[in-house]
């Protein structure tokens, strides 16, 4: 699955959604998910809220050209939810908004990251199908755009906003460095910003 990580402020991810939704992109909700879909095209209060209670969304656009498929688990402790289908092939763009959190008592700024699947399901018929050129060019089309947007740090892994690294540098906050296993106690999964030379 291509990935695209990267890092800012919450504030900043919505800057950026806002971007988004100028250059034609909708954005879906993850939790809870409506039937039928709502399909947001400008941010708005509420989305933000939402966003704020669970930071996973969708991207759709013109190449979700059969619309955001969804179900009801039957099973498990989330029995009942309904929940969206990355699988099927509608298709949709995965988003992981980036934000801060406090994580062992330290501000944190937590990756986000844009991806999309290599292969999807027909919905009617469950045969496996690559990916559209066109959810190809649109994910292109999202991940350049935070290229633009995003700078870069030599002390950094990846591309962050420009709040995020003005916090960065100012010792406010560590910043999520990659990604680590549930069971991991790696201490370097996050970093400080480096000494200031005198």
């Amino acid at each position: 699955m291509p990935t695209f990580p990267f890092n800012a402020t919450f504030d900043e991810s919505m800057g950026l959604l806002r971007e988004l939704c100028a250059q034609g992109f909708r954005i879906v909700l993850s939790h809870p998910v409506e039937d039928p879909v709502v399909e947001h095209a400008e941010v708005t209060d509420a989305l933000i809220a939402g966003l704020r209670l669970a930071p996973a969304c969708f991207l759709t656009g013109t190449f979700t050209h059969r619309g955001v498929l969804t179900r009801v688990l039957s099973s498990g402790p989330s029995k009942g939810t309904r929940v969206i289908e990355p699988l099927i092939e509608g298709p949709v763009i995965e988003l992981l908004v980036p934000r801060e959190n406090v994580v062992d008592g330290k501000p944190t700024l937590l990756l986000g990251e844009l991806g999309r699947q290599v292969r999807y399901k027909d919905h009617e018929s469950e045969a496996s199908r690559p990916a559209s050129p066109a959810l190809k060019k649109a994910y292109t089309q999202a991940t350049l755009l935070v290229s633009e947007w995003a700078t870069t740090d030599p002390a950094l892994a990846f591309p962050i906003g420009a709040q995020a690294l003005r916090r960065f540098r100012a010792a406010d906050a560590l910043v999520q460095q990659y990604y680590v296993g549930e069971q991991s106690d790696d201490p370097d999964w996050r970093v400080g910003a480096p000494p200031m030379n005198p």
